[in-house]
């Protein structure tokens, strides 16, 4: 780390013993009694070499500032770093100019063709939503009218099972009416042939023979009678 000259040492140097030390250290340089001034070559600071005045820090009079010819190679340096640095710029410049327009156009083609593409892919979104919404128009139909269907549907099964309800009711009502008509009709033959069996005993008519028996149980052979006439 380069040391850094105190403010205070350099203002209690007056300007004459200044000039009168520089010049001492500057008559030493030239007998070779003192090393010289490192002033570093263009080539030597681009390997990172510095300047370094010796009379700026010489160890037993030290004049706390540069000696004229650092100062004049400093200038000098500075003149070159900023023909340098103007000089790179405009290079810069020109060869922004020089390929600003062939990067403008290959970024407008680019851009262009990116574009094209997106508004393809738009365009192909907006064909497959209409197409999505075409066919959600047309289920929905389709869902009304099974909706329609299945609630005609419904309605017929409702009126279906109330024809059911009702004919199971009838056929139980026929079913109790032929019972009693059998029960009516078995309980009047057996009058009948209680009544028969009587008007034989009184007339004396003889019984039939035992092959008419079977079982146990009486045959009775049928019975005609005379047809009344109707008074």
């Amino acid at each position: 780390m380069k040391s850094q000259p105190k403010k205070c040492l350099i203002r209690r140097l007056p300007r004459s013993e200044v000039k009168s030390t520089e010049e001492n250290l500057l008559r030493k340089q030239r007998r070779g009694t003192m090393a010289l001034c490192g002033r570093p070559t263009a080539t030597e600071r681009s390997l990172g070499e510095e300047h370094k005045c010796e009379l700026r820090f010489y160890v037993l009079s030290p004049t706390f500032r540069y000696c004229p010819g650092c100062i004049v190679y400093r200038r000098n340096v500075s003149a070159v770093r900023s023909i340098q640095a103007k000089r790179a710029k405009e290079i810069l410049m020109e060869e922004f100019n020089t390929t600003n327009i062939d990067v403008l156009a290959r970024d407008k083609s680019h851009l262009v063709s990116l574009n094209s593409r997106l508004a393809q892919e738009l365009r192909d979104a907006e064909a497959l939503n209409n197409g999505l919404q075409k066919e959600k128009n047309e289920w929905q139909v389709a869902i009304n009218e099974w909706e329609v269907a299945l609630q005609n549907e419904s309605a017929k099964t409702q009126a279906l099972t109330l024809q059911l309800g009702e004919c199971q009711h009838q056929i139980s009502a026929l079913t109790f009416k032929l019972g009693r008509e059998a029960s009516d009709h078995q309980a009047s033959k057996l009058q009948m042939a209680t009544s028969h069996l009587t008007y034989h005993d009184q007339v004396g008519f003889p019984q039939h023979p035992p092959a008419y028996q079977s079982e146990g149980v009486y045959y009775q052979q049928p019975y005609q009678q005379s047809p009344q006439k109707e008074t």
